[in-house]
């Protein structure tokens, strides 16, 4: 039995400590490891490595993060946690790496996957008024466009709609999936500051006040896809990991090509 750690005066061994993450299905160890692994992997497969000087910056940047201020500091919380030199600097290394792959993201390779996705990015700040009548839905249109009243006032009097109608029908930012069919059509065609409707909407009628729509464009959100293509990397290289727990016995072999192509495939028919 592996020696791990005596808590309370009682001595757990590491079998019996990784037994009982495993009995909770917790594979945030195994699955740390093996992105730590695939990235270093990774890395050497693209050319990409880490000079001293940027492991040791990464380490200044690591001891700022744990508000060590002096390299002193650093060595003594070293000496308190168990941390080696090796571990440290692999630790390093491995987050120099991880900032290079991200990098080497370009945006000739996001560009298919922002046009693909471009209208489910765009949203509208919207304001909404539900009767359950359409003639009077009709009536409160009429009194927005000739001034008579405010369609914040009239969305606090007649809404039916208890989620909004207290903030005057605001909903808040609305993308094209949370409206769907004319509704949908008539927002996101609108002019900021449009009325639209009565759009009939169940066995409802809903005026919707367009404030404005946002449509990003590839400036605006490039750097958000790069995080998310490159979280999308991380996890990659857990699920095509093979691993062989030398201390639980537990197993997993990578994905044959057969069930990677069926996950690739059932992928796209989500998207589709």
């Amino acid at each position: 039995m592996t020696a791990f750690a005596e808590i309370n005066g009682v001595e757990i061994s590491l079998e019996r400590a990784l037994g009982w993450r495993a009995a909770l299905s917790d594979t945030s160890l195994m699955d740390e490891t093996a992105r730590a692994v695939g990235v270093m992997q990774y890395a050497k497969e693209h050319g990409l490595s880490a000079s001293r000087e940027e492991i040791e910056e990464q380490i200044r940047e690591m001891r700022y993060a744990m508000d060590l201020e002096k390299a002193e500091d650093l060595r003594a919380w070293m000496a308190r946690e168990g941390v080696t030199e090796q571990a440290l600097r692999e630790t390093a290394e491995i987050g120099v790496l991880q900032n290079k792959i991200r990098e080497s993201i370009t945006d000739a390779d996001l560009q298919p996957a922002f046009t693909e996705s471009q209208a489910a990015m765009e949203y509208a700040e919207l304001y909404g008024l539900t009767v359950e009548d359409e003639d009077l839905a009709q009536e409160l249109r009429a009194q927005i466009e000739e001034e008579e009243d405010s369609f914040y006032n009239l969305a606090v009097e007649h809404s039916v709609d208890g989620a909004t109608f207290r903030q005057g029908g605001f909903m808040g930012e609305v993308t094209r999936e949370m409206v769907r069919g004319e509704a949908e059509a008539a927002i996101f065609g609108a002019a900021d500051g449009a009325l639209i409707g009565p759009i009939k909407e169940g066995e409802d009628y809903t005026l919707y006040l367009v404030r404005r729509v946002v449509k990003p464009g590839f400036d605006d959100v490039k750097e958000t896809m790069r995080d998310e293509a490159f979280e999308e990397l991380l996890e990659s290289f857990v699920a095509a990991a093979a691993f062989d727990n030398k201390i639980t016995g537990a197993r997993q072999d990578a994905p044959s090509d057969d069930e990677a192509a069926d996950e690739d495939d059932e992928e796209e028919a989500e998207v589709a």
